[in-house]
């Protein structure tokens, strides 16, 4: 009912809102590791070749996790060169998917933290987020673009001059900005449940305390 409403009843501009708008994140997710791997330099550890004992110790750790997650494929691990202290889970579904560590994180953390970071990287690939995160964008993607082009069809009018066209421009602008911002603001409020689910998850990964300490290395580091 709100796709035709804000369509103005036409069904090939809801259609073609929808699919160009809820698009783009797909496509994104889809080549999502390729993407990672070009961006950060990520450097895939090979279980038959192991660089050094750290990445040795890093491939048993996430491989125990994931199996303790009940992942029927353990995710493709990388490590990327970085002064700052993270990791983050990507991939277009949890069979295909890939945790990758920053240089500073293994370097800097200890073992306990960083089986903490792992266990919620690894959560996150097991709760399916990436997929989830990419769901509500495209929703809000799709809703931002039927409004930019509803908005559009109902100012258009050919008989308003240059000044009725730059007055349509800045009206459509401004609803289009303060629902791209409502969008926003609800993917960031879906994130934030996925950061905790992923930190609930992790706990019964982990020890609660490695947690913690994981924690106050990042507070560390931030600072």
């Amino acid at each position: 009912l709100s796709v035709l409403i804000l369509s103005g009843g036409n069904i090939k501009v809801a259609v073609f809102a929808f699919f160009f708008g809820a698009l783009g994140p797909f496509v994104m997710l889809f080549f999502s590791k390729f993407l990672a791997k070009m961006s950060h330099g990520i450097k895939a550890i090979d279980p038959e070749n192991f660089g050094n004992r750290n990445e040795a110790q890093l491939y048993r750790l996430v491989k125990g996790l994931s199996q303790k997650a009940g992942l029927k494929k353990m995710p493709e691990l990388g490590v990327y060169k970085s002064p700052d202290m993270n990791a983050f889970a990507t991939g277009w579904n949890r069979n295909h998917s890939m945790v990758a560590f920053s240089s500073a994180l293994i370097e800097k953390m200890d073992e306990k933290s960083i089986a903490a970071v792992a266990a919620h990287e690894i959560a996150h690939v097991a709760n399916g987020d990436m997929l989830s995160m990419t769901l509500i964008q495209s929703a809000v993607n799709a809703i931002v673009t039927l409004v930019n082009l509803g908005i559009f069809l109902l100012l258009d009018d050919d008989d308003d001059g240059v000044m009725g066209r730059i007055s349509a421009t800045v009206i459509r602008w401004v609803i289009v900005s303060v629902f791209m911002f409502l969008g926003n603001l609800l993917v960031l409020w879906f994130s934030r449940r996925r950061e905790f689910a992923a930190d609930k998850l992790a706990a019964t990964l982990i020890d609660g305390s490695a947690m913690i300490g994981a924690l106050n290395f990042l507070k560390c580091d931030d600072n």
